[in-house]
C-alpha cells in the first residue's frame, strides 16, 4: 500500500480501510515509526503536520473484534513544499525555512526603494 505524499508543513490526512474479519477494527504499527509531526490513530487515521522529509517503509497492523491479526506493508514519503513566490509591497517579510534551505532572488525596483537581508543565525 502506498499513501498519498506528504508534504513538510501541510495539513495531512490518510485513512486505512480493513475489509472481511469482524468490525471494530484497531490499527497500529507493525514495524517501523511514522514521521516526526505524523500519526496514527486506532481507527486508522494518518494525520499531523510532517515536519521532516521521509521516504519510509513500514507494516500496519490491524486486529479486527474477535482478535484476529492482519498486517499489510506500506510507504509513507513526505517531500519539501513546493517553491513559493513573495512579492513585497512594502513592510517585513520573515520566512521560517524550518531545516531547509532557502534562495532569494531581489529584483531592483525602478522607483529607487532598496532591499536588505537580514539573517538571523543561519545563514552561510
Amino acid at each position: 500500500m502506498s499513501l498519498v505524499e506528504a508534504r513538510i508543513g501541510e495539513s495531512y490526512r490518510a485513512e486505512l480501510v480493513a475489509t472481511g474479519g469482524t468490525p471494530p477494527y484497531t490499527w497500529s504499527l507493525a514495524t517501523g515509526s511514522l514521521p516526526a509531526g505524523i500519526g496514527l490513530s486506532a481507527g486508522g487515521v494518518i494525520s499531523g503536520v510532517p515536519a521532516t522529509t521521509a521516504d519510509i517503509s513500514l507494516v500496519f497492523g490491524v486486529t479486527d473484534a474477535k482478535g484476529r491479526i492482519s498486517v499489510s506493508p506500506g510507504l509513507v514519503f513526505v517531500t519539501a513544499p513546493d517553491r513559493r513566490t513573495v512579492i513585497a509591497r512594502g513592510g517585513t517579510i520573515f520566512i521560517d525555512s524550518a531545516g531547509d534551505s532557502v534562495s532569494l532572488f531581489l529584483a531592483s525596483p525602478a522607483d529607487g526603494y532598496s532591499a536588505v537581508i537580514v539573517e538571523s543565525g543561519g545563514f552561510r
